[in-house]
């Protein structure tokens, strides 16, 4: 049956994952962004279930006492100091 969910992939058996991502963005960004990966994740929303690979996508913000945003602010703070200057 075409699209048929199993077990076993073209490069062996499926198993769960999950893929994270910190970025510094605003809500706005944030939206687009999950947009863009829903429609890597599933090209045609509108195609009849099941999808070729079962997905979920959440977001949360971090507090900035996470150890992935202490990371990315230095990157932040060197690629554009001016936009984050007064952050703390």
């Amino acid at each position: 049956m075409p699209g048929q969910i199993t077990d076993e992939g073209s490069n062996g058996p499926r198993r769960y994952w999950r893929i994270e991502t910190v970025v510094w963005a605003d809500d706005a960004q944030v939206e687009s962004l999950c947009d863009a990966i829903a429609r890597v994740l599933c090209p045609d929303p509108g195609h009849q279930p099941p999808c070729v690979i079962p997905w979920e996508i959440g977001r949360s913000e971090l507090a900035a006492s996470d150890q992935a945003v202490h990371s990315l602010r230095e990157q932040v703070e060197i690629e554009y100091p001016q936009q984050n200057a007064g952050e703390s």
